[in-house]
């Protein structure tokens, strides 16, 4: 990887880590006192566990967030979807669909415009967040 890439790849991951505690500080109160217990337990999560995992795995979650609190949310649930995706590709996968020599693994085809295009969605998410808390 190449130095620009990198520095590309460290703002990103500041970026990604943003969003992800903007968004646990605005929807973890949401889901605080909800009478259903799934949400409750949401709502009692640490940052480092809130919305952890893959969009499959987090897909109930999302549901039924989107289900009981969907108009109080920040983000539509394909915007968290999207965000969840892409969070999971820079800081799980980055390298293997990069640089690593993985038999029959996928090349990311262009990484410096994925890295910028997603510097770009964190920088508008973060601020359709951060309005929706006023």
């Amino acid at each position: 990887m190449d130095s620009e890439l990198l520095s590309l790849l460290g703002a990103t991951l500041i970026a990604v880590q943003k969003v992800d505690n903007l968004l646990y500080r605005s929807i973890q109160p949401l889901c605080k006192y909800q009478p259903l217990e799934a949400l409750n337990t949401l709502g009692r999560m640490t940052p480092e566990l809130f919305l952890q995992g893959t969009t499959a795995e987090l897909k109930q979650t999302l549901l039924l967030l989107n289900d009981n609190v969907g108009e109080a949310l920040p983000l539509s649930m394909n915007q968290m979807s999207d965000f969840i995706y892409k969070r999971n590709l820079v800081t799980r996968q980055f390298w293997q669909i990069t640089d690593a020599e993985v038999k029959g693994g996928e090349k990311m085809a262009n990484p410096k415009q994925f890295l910028l295009n997603l510097l770009n969605e964190c920088e508008q998410w973060g601020m359709q967040v951060e309005s929706s808390q006023k």
